[in-house]
């Protein structure tokens, strides 16, 4: 069965799938909840999904990635309006060959 965590941040919203069912949930702002971000990312088996209303933070871009460079499926669907904001990191994400979908449906990701 695969475990499933849920971390919301102000800017991040992500679910991670490993072996069995479980529910987390962390608040920002804070360092605290980063470094569980990071910490779920980093020990994630299967999957990771992630809707993410600005990705800006170069530690979790970097979790991230090494996810997908492990063999991880890493889905990523972010805001329009912040994935073109001078901040983002969404394009180092593309870049990296990790799957990423712009929402454009609504104004903003929220």
């Amino acid at each position: 069965m695969p475990q499933i965590y849920w971390i919301r941040s102000l800017t991040l919203l992500f679910t991670l799938v490993s072996p069995l069912f479980a529910v987390e949930v962390f608040f920002s702002p804070g360092r605290d909840c980063e470094n569980r971000i990071i910490e779920a990312a980093n020990n994630s088996k299967q999957e990771i999904i992630a809707a993410v209303y600005s990705i800006n933070n170069p530690e979790i871009v970097a979790a991230l990635k090494a996810a997908h460079q492990r063999g991880l499926k890493v889905r990523i669907l972010t805001d329009r309006t912040q994935a073109s904001g001078p901040s983002s990191r969404v394009l180092e994400l593309v870049k990296a060959g990790i799957p990423l979908r712009v929402h454009s449906k609504h104004k903003i990701e929220h």
